[in-house]
């Protein structure tokens, strides 16, 4: 045991009664510190603001890698799709229209995450 709880292990050995006593003190506690690229030196447990900063930094990783597909493992994956032209219709007139060919970002989601959200089958 530490010098600091034999200390308080003999102090609560004196207590005849509960609450009729009071101690105080202070101890290092040594947190295990992770270095982030782009966000820096993280001690844990994180404080809201660095955890805002560690999710803007993957979001702006995000936006960088998408051309070549960005997986975060167990949540999904950011991908470019190519869509075809292909002809739709007006709701308010029923017209038909051309819709031209394009490219999306779509996120698909990983199979964990839609294990952990809608139950295993």
């Amino acid at each position: 045991m530490s010098h600091l709880t034999q200390d308080l292990a003999a102090l609560l050995h004196q207590v005849r009664r509960p609450g009729s006593f009071y101690v105080s003190g202070s101890v290092d506690i040594h947190t295990p510190r992770v270095e982030v690229e782009g966000v820096g030196t993280l001690a844990l447990p994180l404080l809201p603001v660095q955890a805002v900063q560690i999710l803007e930094h993957i979001a702006s990783m995000a936006y960088k890698n998408a051309k070549n597909t960005f997986t975060l493992p167990g949540i999904g994956k950011l991908v470019l799709v190519n869509r075809k032209a292909r002809i739709g219709r007006n709701p308010a007139t029923g017209e038909q229209i051309n819709i031209p060919a394009k490219r999306v970002v779509k996120f698909r989601v990983a199979k964990a995450a839609k294990d952990a959200i809608l139950g295993v089958k």
